[in-house]
């Protein structure tokens, strides 16, 4: 029923204190009339005019669905009690401007306070202006009771909020003023004042606040007491707050003016100011939101507990639009911005990050966790760090992108001013970083802890640091720098324009470092790539090198000679400053193509830092793919020219004398000079005549991805060289990719190349990454890399035939690295001269392939694998002969993890530790029908591999052990193996595996020393070795005998080999020089051979002695070698390779 407002006669109330109270605090106020209206509780469906006002609410009231409340201007409504008003149906509160609509209640008569108004479900016309609310209270317990002070909105209402005033009120858990969820909230020109939420949302709680739109809309002093959202908190969908205010609210945990959860809300054209959050966030929290922040303003907002005094956001990705972040401070990290955690993507354009302060790291912006927030025409300047990053600080793998930002006059009072970078990778292009001020290192940049930066086409200029590095500073990290400026730092240590330290590894291409204070580069227990880099005139040192030998300096114009530590040139690149070439443009240089000089700025004191006309840097760079400058001109002027040094290219370069750059067509036959890096096109290919070839005349290499087809003859190579005595820095080889699969090579001789510590660091002569290429006949030589010091192979499987791999340095695999599912083929093959620390002659690791049918010789490594290291890597290596290769644990073979086969080799000569044969270590690797004896050292050596396969071998007569075990037990090997307990088809002794221990009695023969004694080739017996194979197995093309007779019946254990033309060929023209410690030997030979150098140390005439086995023509022995002491002290043969 409903309960209509009434007029009472003043005795009716004389039982009523409470009411007599109210009444009694009208009549003080002045406010209590003869008309005032008393509404009792129930239902209203009534029209509240200014003639009944004020009306007393004496309980809780409701406007049920289908009735109607309308409130005319000037009405004053008092809640007696705690009580509220519930809107099913349809409200009007129709204040007007100067007569507002007022709810309240007496706070002295009513302590408890009112329990203000809700709307569910209510008629979606309904409208509130021109209203003021205070003094209500909701403190139900953690229902809908506690939520919004005031107002509360639900179930799918739609209300209209204008001019409106929300002051003093209070919820217990959410929304101290209005509380909002799944409904819509039209809110113009409102003003909330010291509203409390005890939890989260002070002034006004949005909860999945479909399409609601707060506008022009004041909120101060409002407080979340113990929580977030001092100002509003908004969580889910996607509201629209614009042309807002939001100033000196106050949240205990997280977001002073505002909270966003699980949010996709936009603000715009806001103000957020002066608030703040004890926790995080002084302005604006963001938790798993994405809202867009467009046209506001962040100013002077703050923590004083933790992080982000501007805007916290906690896997959070905002778009900020145009947006200034200004004067706001931090207790701890991220004054203006701080970005956390993995999903953190934010992108923030055309915003000023400006006078912020961080106790901390990061005062403008600091960014952690995985975070990558994108940066664009974004100004950071005047912010001041207590630690680190005046401008930005960023850590734990951090990877944000800086696109035409200014990071200007920022301070840290420790390192990098401009931005401090700790295990983190960001991208910066187009930036300026100027005038920022360090009091530790970096001035404009710091780098430290394994952090990765790549910079391109950036300003560093006018920065200061206290100590090392006043542009830029790097700390056991990476810097790649393209097209960048770095000019006018300064320092009071060391390295006014770039300073490294601890394992840090510099690529400069393309930069320009002039003008610096404190020395222009130093570089100190770091490995650098400077190409077509300019390091014009500097106050101190224009390049210092310490501990810097594995570093490369190419294609660059320095100033003054370099300067390295201790006055000791080995503290640099081999070979560095010293003139011993000609360049491209005819200037005297280094072997690294390297001129030094004045670079001829046209204005230095003006800021112009291009080159003049008469510069030797203009067409002396290598050349590269880089199509613009730092000014964004073309590059390289004219087209078809080398490009300039430095980061500014001129129009006045001209066509130097030689190759460089894309190559495609036929070649030859002739010999060209290769002045700069060339390249195949993958559409393209190049065919190279007989009789070609390619002369590296500096530090160029060549990139094939298109088809080479380079076939020679026996009588005509074709050549990829450099001349070591003018290029003793050596030239950087090949790499293969993308459709170079198709490529062929014949008759081909690749020598003296390097790529070590670099940007290349992976097959000395040929990288093959992805593709497969056949090599037939080639001879590759005198290679140094990091990984593969002749081949690195990468997803490839190639095809090498009678190919000769020699003298080959590398830390893995000294002469061929196989890696990640490559699977090549060596076949004929000598491979000889290798050492490694794992794999001196061959490493396959993760990957299979077959060694077949060849020679592998002299190979060492110090610690695994003296011939092949086979990891994770079910190669087969079957039929070669493998002697006189060295390590620490497997001598000729190192296995590992792996399932290999090997089967029909001689292992011979060997030596190691452990395993001078074979060392086995885990896995269930099968050796078949092998020889291994005579090594130095144990023949296989067992370390938990009772599953590996061992039958049917020739072990004998190793120095140590036929067999060896870890911890001396047998059980690491086969059951059994090794126990003579049975006898094999020829009636020798063997073990239950038919593995025999007797002297495989070798023979002398056409092509090596390794054949077995055959009663049918003149020999007294036969070698207990014939016939000693697998029943089943089928024996390698070639033979065991002497007159090269294939296997009969049963397969010989051991290598078969192919016969060869004639008797092996004594070298008669032999020189020997003798110093106190060492023997010099040489010889010549016409072509190519595989050369044995032997000695007669047991004095029967027989020279059966092996010193040396080489491809070269010169050996060095020490005088404690084995020598004959009375006659012929050497003989030397070869086995002719081509």
């Amino acid at each position: 029923m409903s309960n209509e407002p009434r007029n009472m006669d003043m005795r009716a109330l004389a039982g009523k204190s409470g009411v007599i109270g109210l009444l009694l605090s009208l009549l003080v106020s002045g406010l209590a009339r003869a008309d005032t209206t008393f509404v009792a509780a129930g239902t209203v469906d009534a029209l509240w005019t200014s003639s009944g006002s004020p009306y007393v609410v004496q309980g809780n009231i409701s406007v049920l669905a289908g009735d109607s409340l309308t409130i005319e201007p000037g009405v004053r409504v008092y809640f007696a009690g705690a009580y509220s008003l519930s809107v099913f149906g349809y409200l009007a509160v129709n204040g007007a401007h100067g007569d507002s609509v007022v709810f309240t209640t007496d706070t002295l008569q009513n302590p408890t306070k009112w329990r203000g108004m809700s709307l569910s479900n209510a008629d979606d016309s309904s409208y509130i202006q021109y209203a003021v609310f205070e003094h209500s209270l909701a403190n139900g317990n953690l229902g809908a009771d506690s939520l919004g002070g005031a107002l509360i909105v639900s179930n799918g209402t739609t209300i209209s909020v204008e001019h409106t005033t929300f002051r003093r009120n209070r919820a217990e858990l959410a929304g101290g003023g209005v509380y909002v969820s799944a409904s819509t909230l039209l809110m113009d020109s409102c003003f909330f004042e010291r509203n409390i939420s005890r939890a989260e949302g002070g002034g006004l709680f949005l909860n999945n606040s479909v399409n609601s739109v707060v506008s022009s809309t004041r909120l101060f002093r409002n407080s979340a007491l113990n929580g977030s959202g001092g100002g509003s908190y908004v969580r889910g969908t996607t509201p629209l707050l614009m042309s807002c205010t939001f100033d000196s609210n106050f949240a205990r945990v997280n977001g002073g003016g505002i909270m966003f959860k699980n949010s996709f809300a936009t603000l715009d054209c806001t103000v957020i100011k002066g608030n703040q959050g004890r926790g995080h966030g002084g302005g604006i929290a963001c938790e798993n939101s994405s809202p867009q922040i467009i046209d506001c303003v962040l100013d002077a907002n703050y923590t004083t507990d933790f992080d982000g005094g501007g805007i916290y956001n906690w896997e959070s990705s905002p778009h900020m639009l145009r947006c200034k972040i200004v004067n706001n401070r931090s207790a701890d990290d991220g004054g203006g911005i701080h970005s956390y955690r993995e999903l953190s993507n934010g992108i923030f354009e055309q915003c000023e990050v400006r006078g912020n302060l961080a106790n901390g790291e990061g005062a403008g912006i600091w960014v952690t966790l995985d975070g990558a927030p994108t940066f664009i025409d974004c100004i950071v300047r005047d912010n001041t760090a207590g630690l680190y990053g005046g401008g930005v600080f960023l850590r734990n793998n951090a990877h944000p992108t800086f696109t035409n930002c200014d990071f200007d006059s920022n301070t840290s009072l420790g390192n990098g001013g401009g931005l401090s970078i700790r295990q983190s990778q960001p991208t910066l292009s187009n930036c300026r970083i100027r005038s920022n001020s360090a009091d530790d290192e970096g001035g404009g940049v710091h780098l430290w802890e394994a952090a990765e930066a790549v910079v391109t086409n950036c300003l560093i200029a006018d920065n200061s640091a206290g100590l090392n590095g006043g542009g830029i500073s790097t700390n056991q990290s990476t810097l790649t720098a393209t097209n960048c400026l770095v000019v006018s730092n300064s320092t009071a240590a060391q390295g006014g324009g770039l300073a490294t330290a601890n394992a840090s590894k510099i690529n400069l291409l393309h930069c320009t470092f002039g003008g610096n204070i404190g020395g222009g580069l130093r570089l100190e227990s770091s490995v650098s790539d400077i190409e077509n880099t300019v390091i014009g005139a500097s106050a101190g040192n224009n390049l210092y090198l310490a501990g810097g030998s594995s570093s490369r300096v190419a294609y660059s114009l320095i100033e003054t000679s370099p300067i390295f530590s201790g006055n000791d040139p080995s503290q640099g690149p081999p070979h560095l400053g010293i003139l011993t070439a000609t360049n491209a443009n005819g200037d005297s240089c280094d072997t690294y193509f390297n001129v030094y000089g004045d670079a001829e700025f046209t204005d230095e004191s003006g800021g112009d830092w291009s080159l003049m006309s008469s510069s030797r840097a203009i067409g002396a760079g290598n050349w590269n793919l880089l199509a613009t400058d730092l000014a964004g001109e073309p590059r390289p002027q004219p087209v078809m020219t080398l490009p300039d040094m430095g980061a500014f290219e001129s129009v006045d370069g001209f066509s130097p004398d030689g190759l460089f750059g894309s190559l495609f067509g036929a070649l030859g036959p002739d010999t060209f000079k290769v002045v700069a890096d060339i390249v195949i096109d993958s559409a393209n290919s190049l065919v190279l005549a007989p009789g070609t070839t390619l002369l590296f005349c500096g530090p160029s290499g060549m990139q094939v991805s298109g088809i080479l087809n380079a076939i020679g003859t026996v009588t005509d190579s074709i050549s990829f060289v450099t001349d070591t005595s003018t290029n003793p820095g050596r030239w950087r080889g090949m790499v293969m990719n993308s459709n170079a699969g198709a490529s062929e090579l014949e008759h081909v001789l690749i020598a003296d190349a390097r790529a070590i510590d670099t940007k290349r660091t992976q097959g000395g002569a040929i990288r093959m990454n992805g593709v497969s290429p056949t090599l037939t006949s080639c001879t590759l030589t005198r290679h140094r890399a990091l990984q593969g010091g002749i081949v690195y192979l990468e997803q490839s499987s190639p095809q090498f035939i009678e190919c000769v791999f020699a003298q080959g340095v590398a830390d893995s695999g000294g002469l061929v690295c196989s890696r990640s599912g490559s699977n090549p083929v060596i076949d004929y093959c000598v491979l000889t001269g290798g050492s490694a620390t794992a794999g001196g002659g061959f490493l396959a690791q993760g990957a299979t392939g077959q060694v077949r049918n060849s020679i592998l010789c002299g190979n060492s490594s110090t610690s695994t694998g003296g011939a092949v290291f086979l990891d994770a890597a079910p190669a087969l290596i079957r039929n070669n002969l493998v002697l006189n290769n060295s390590s620490t644990t497997g001598g000729a073979f190192w296995t590992g993890s792996t399932s290999a086969q090997i089967e029909f080799n001689t292992i011979a000569g060997n030596s190691a530790v452990d395993g001078a044969g074979i060392y086995m270590r885990f896995g269930s690797t099968q050796v078949k029908n092998n020889i291994i004896a005579d090594n130095n050292g144990d023949g296989i050596y067992f370390f938990v591999t009772p599953t590996s396969v061992i039958r049917n071998n020739c072990v004998a007569i190793n120095d140590s052990a036929n067999f060896a075990f870890f911890g001396n037990s047998p059980s690491q090997g086969p059951a059994g193996l090794g126990g003579l307990d049975s006898l094999n088809a020829n009636g020798d002794p063997c073990d239950r595996y038919y593995n025999i221990q007797l002297n495989p009695r070798w023979v002398s023969g056409s092509g090596h020393e390794y054949y077995l004694a055959h009663i049918t080739t003149g020999d007294s017996a036969d070698s207990p070795c014939v016939n000693a194979g697998e029943t089943s197995a089928t024996a390698p093309e070639g033979s065991t005998r002497t007159d090269f007779v294939a296997d009969g019946g049963i397969a010989d254990q051991g290598y078969h080999g192919p016969e060869t033309a004639g008797p092996p060929a004594a070298i008669d023209d032999l020189v020997i020089r003798a110093t106190v410690d060492s023997i010099y030997l040489y010889w010549s030979y016409e072509g190519t051979g595989l050369f044995t150098v032997k000695s007669d140390s047991l004095l029967d005439g027989n020279f059966e002695t092996i010193l040396a086995v080489t491809t070269d023509t010169s050996v060095v022995l020490p005088n404690s070698a084995p020598l004959h002491p009375l006659k012929g002290y050497f003989h030397v043969t070869v086995e002719p390779l081509e």
